[in-house]
């Protein structure tokens, strides 16, 4: 992407974000979902889990439809004969293209990979892989910079946000409309700024079931993450059931 041309751009966010343009939602359309975010695999750490504790979620959730965050989107409640689970992955790490990958042709399932651009500056590996996704792996943005955004001035918002989605859409081939707001931080102003920047469907982290009305406002996931994480998600898949209608 050519930078000479930032001061236009800012200048088109600028007015985007006084004009409040409409968006259009696909409210009252898809299912409730359990969505899980997970971010490292393959090793130890507060936010990582073992190959073999993510092998066995992923066994757990073969009663359900596994689909990536867009086909959810796309799906209409009427049409879905399973309850839908959707996977996310954040940040962009290795071991998402290196183990994840793999493992989700082999059964089947879909999923949305987020990325923020300074860590795919960085990884060619990733940079090459991005155009070659099948169409069940979406993509989306997780900012420029992994910053928190809750507060964070406009020239900021501009970088992080729209120049993000402009160049994770020059490396993929393919424009995003999803955006996951780092460490969950948002405001109202800062979602105000993702719509405008070309984002229509925002996640955070909200540990509840995401239903049709959070469409046109902020999507919540479940972080999955650490040594439990397989109770995690049982417990969370067990509480699913009880609450919503057997299909």
């Amino acid at each position: 992407m050519s930078y000479r041309f930032l001061p236009g751009l800012a200048l088109s966010l600028s007015l985007a974000l006084c004009c409040k343009p409409k968006v259009e939602f696909m409210v009252g359309v898809s299912p409730d979902a359990v969505i899980l975010c997970f971010h490292d695999i393959g090793r130890v750490g507060r936010y990582a889990i073992t190959f073999d504790t993510f092998s066995g979620i992923l066994d757990d959730l073969k009663p359900y439809e596994v689909v990536s965050a867009g086909e959810w989107l796309r799906t209409p409640d009427a049409n879905t004969t399973r309850k839908q689970v959707v996977l996310t992955f954040d940040d962009g790490y290795a071991s998402h293209r290196d183990i994840v990958l793999p493992e989700l042709r082999k059964r089947g399932y879909g999923a949305t990979f987020f990325f923020y651009n300074e860590q795919l500056l960085g990884d060619k590996k990733w940079r090459a892989a991005l155009k070659q996704l099948p169409a069940a792996y979406d993509i989306g943005s997780h900012s420029w910079s992994h910053s928190s955004l809750g507060e964070a001035p406009g020239a900021e918002l501009f970088r992080e946000l729209y120049l993000s989605r402009e160049h994770l859409a020059q490396l993929a081939g393919r424009p995003t409309q999803l955006f996951a707001w780092p460490y969950g931080s948002w405001s109202e102003p800062s979602a105000g700024a993702a719509r405008a920047a070309g984002f229509s469907y925002l996640f955070s982290v909200d540990y509840r079931v995401a239903r049709a009305a959070d469409i046109a406002k902020i999507i919540p996931r479940f972080t999955v993450m650490g040594s439990g994480s397989r109770e995690q998600v049982r417990s969370i898949l067990a509480e699913f059931e009880r609450r919503m209608p057997d299909r």
